[in-house]
């Protein structure tokens, strides 16, 4: 490709195999020439043979980088029309059909998996390390989407996902049947159709209705309960069961999952990679502190450690056999976010229940 003033003049003649450029764009004069080449310097090819590339140049467009040019292709560089009418987003035929096939339940307005999918790759298309956040899953058609881009392009993008557990009414219906209430819950549409419409598109499935076998689309996915800390007239009592029910924030912020050690008074988690760990102390400086400390200098790699703190510090003089780790005091950050949360939902009560936290 051959660039000048930011646009596409031409295109060079096929590189002789015995020819290696130095980097993606060298500059000749005025002009640029770009190369097939990664960030990591190896040499790959361009999508289109040198005889058919002229034919769609009206695609592509130049974008400026640090180290020179790389040529984008899209079909429309412009505005997204208004209205969509492809068959792609009939919402009945890959909305409601498509959660039936993956769930075996009918569920009421699904949005096609497409429509959802075009609207979110028109922001982070080229975004390939994006997180999106729905708070009305529903379906989960959004995380089905962002799966599917993943998959197209090799992308590591991440979805929250947050909806309830609602059972449409049939509670009682269920009660009579004699069914517990863990397993009436069971039949919750988070439950029923948001966690097991993923769980199946990562693994895999079969279609039902004709047994179809559809590959899996990959990923990870982790399921959490939201809840409520009883309040207390121990204050710090009620930091301490803050801190507890907090790990699950603590190991979606850090990106760390799986369980490695678990203690009444302290767990350990590790990545996927084994590199790195998240270690978190519960209670106040006690004997299980000795075996906790024991532990974590067992651990080689990144070491994050929370641990609990009643004024809001930590003395890292503690941890100074500890090679490789950051010391981060809980639950201090996490009740100014409640905070937050409060002055957001509940202006007229703020001071009050900040009143409280202090004492």
């Amino acid at each position: 490709m051959i660039i000048e003033d930011g646009k596409i003049i031409g295109f060079d003649g096929i590189v002789d195999i015995k020819e290696h450029p130095r980097r993606q764009t060298i500059k000749k004069g005025n002009k640029f020439y770009v190369y097939p080449i990664d960030k990591e310097g190896i040499e790959r090819k361009w999508r289109y043979a040198r005889q058919s590339v002229e034919q769609i140049k009206h695609l592509l467009r130049v974008k400026k980088t640090a180290k020179g040019y790389e040529i984008e292709i899209g079909k429309d560089f412009g505005s997204y029309r208004t209205v969509w009418i492809d068959k792609k987003y009939d919402a009945n035929e890959n909305g409601s059909k498509l959660v039936k096939q993956i769930t075996g339940v009918d569920f009421p307005y699904p949005k096609s998996i497409f429509t959802v999918k075009d609207c979110i790759s028109t922001i982070i298309g080229n975004k390939k390390s994006a997180l999106v956040l729905d708070f009305f899953a529903g379906s989960a058609t959004t995380g089905h989407a962002v799966l599917e881009l993943n998959k197209e392009d090799g992308g590591n993008r991440k979805f929250i996902l947050c909806t309830n557990n609602e059972v449409n009414g049939i509670e009682k219906e269920l009660r009579e049947k004699g069914l517990s209430e863990k397993e009436i819950q069971e039949y919750g549409i988070c439950r029923k159709i948001t966690y097991s419409r993923l769980e199946k598109v990562i693994k895999g499935y079969k279609k039902n209705g004709n047994g179809e076998k559809v590959d899996g689309l990959g990923g990870n996915l982790q399921y959490f309960r939201t809840d409520l800390i009883k309040d207390t007239k121990n204050k710090d009592q009620m930091r301490i069961d803050l801190t507890e029910k907090c790990t699950e924030m603590l190991c979606v912020k850090e990106n760390i999952f799986n369980f490695k050690i678990e203690k009444e008074d302290y767990k350990i988690f590790i990545s996927n990679k084994g590199d790195k760990f998240l270690c978190v102390y519960y209670n106040l400086f006690d004997e299980s502190f000795k075996e906790f400390l024991k532990e974590i200098k067992k651990l080689t790699g990144e070491k994050k450690i929370y641990m609990f703190s009643i004024n809001g510090t930590t003395d890292k003089k503690l941890f100074a056999s500890v090679k490789d780790c950051i010391i981060e005091e809980i639950p201090q950050k996490i009740i100014e976010i409640y905070k937050q949360l409060v002055k957001l939902n509940i202006p007229a009560k703020a001071d009050t229940i900040f009143l409280e936290f202090d004492e």
